[in-house]
């Protein structure tokens, strides 16, 4: 009987010591998730910056593939910097720029006709209408605001605008109408698709911005105003830069291509590709990417 008691005391004893976590195994254990937290994040951001940089990859991709299928369409003529299209021809759309033209080649025909019934693709004239297509955001650009018409990629005007080159600077072809092209494909482009830049990264919204007469300015990357984003017009080659790891109040704007990717920035080439561009790259070498017909072999650091 005896024996049973103590049993059952001991059973109930056991049970009794078989307590709750201590505070200081409570404390070491938070102390050991903080540490596997603090290891884990930089390895989870830098995932989520490669998946943003892949996106913003495929979207130059297409632009530039859809750049390819406009001029295949129309005689080999590329869509101007500002102007109509095809060349001289007078559409409900009016004079606009690239990022409109090659919508149709995005599988966002129904975009450009929606547009095509408002009578313009201005924004200030027929009001942002219009759901801002996936292929022109860049998830790396935390400047971005939906609603606004606004766009991460700006169009080299070097090329859009049919620049020449005079051996130290870039002149535009302007026409009567006022509009600013026409450059034909692969024609205006002797250089080589593969060394020549179509689209670059440009943060949607810039404050820090000075226009051409070195004011101040907000600017905004719009893609349906008549005030196309573009790289290369304001301060034209051999001048211009490019940023990398900038934001709304540190960025260039007018004068330059910029991106939130650190260290880097993408830009779709003539062929189809997509060229990162470190910031180690001398700024000679960019522009000479910009400029189509200079004549001149790409440096080693391309």
């Amino acid at each position: 009987m005896s024996k049973v008691v103590r049993t059952a005391r001991e059973s109930k004893e056991r049970r009794h010591c078989r307590g709750g976590f201590t505070l200081i195994e409570l404390l070491v254990v938070i102390a050991i998730i903080a540490i596997l937290i603090g290891l884990l994040l930089p390895a989870v951001q830098k995932v989520r910056a490669a998946a943003a940089r892949s996106q913003c990859s495929n979207n130059l991709k297409q632009m530039s593939l859809a750049v390819q299928n406009c001029a295949d369409t129309y005689q080999s003529y590329l869509p101007p910097m500002v102007g109509y299209y095809p060349p001289n021809g007078v559409t409900s759309l009016g004079q606009t720029g690239p990022h409109i033209w090659i919508l149709p080649f995005i599988e966002q025909q129904n975009l450009f006709n929606t547009m095509a019934s408002y009578g313009s693709a201005w924004d200030t004239q027929a009001g942002i209408a219009y759901d801002t297509p996936k292929p022109y955001i860049c998830p790396s650009d935390s400047t971005y605001q939906t609603g606004k018409g606004w766009t991460s990629y700006g169009a080299n005007a070097v090329v859009f605008g049919n620049g020449q080159y005079t051996g130290s600077t870039v002149t535009y072809t302007k026409m009567s109408n006022g509009s600013y092209g026409y450059s034909r494909f692969p024609s205006s482009i002797p250089d080589g698709t593969t060394n020549t830049i179509l689209w670059t990264e440009k943060l949607a919204n810039c404050t820090n911005s000075k226009n051409s007469s070195n004011n101040p300015v907000l600017f905004v990357s719009t893609w349906m105003n008549s005030n196309v984003p573009v790289v290369g017009y304001y301060q034209t080659p051999p001048n211009v830069a490019f940023q990398t790891g900038a934001n709304q109040t540190n960025c260039l704007g007018y004068t330059a291509a910029t991106s939130g990717h650190t260290a880097a920035i993408l830009a779709g080439l003539g062929d189809g590709s997509v060229r990162m561009i470190s910031q180690g790259m001398s700024t000679t070498t960019f522009n000479l990417a910009l400029i189509p017909n200079d004549g001149l072999p790409m440096p080693s650091d391309w």
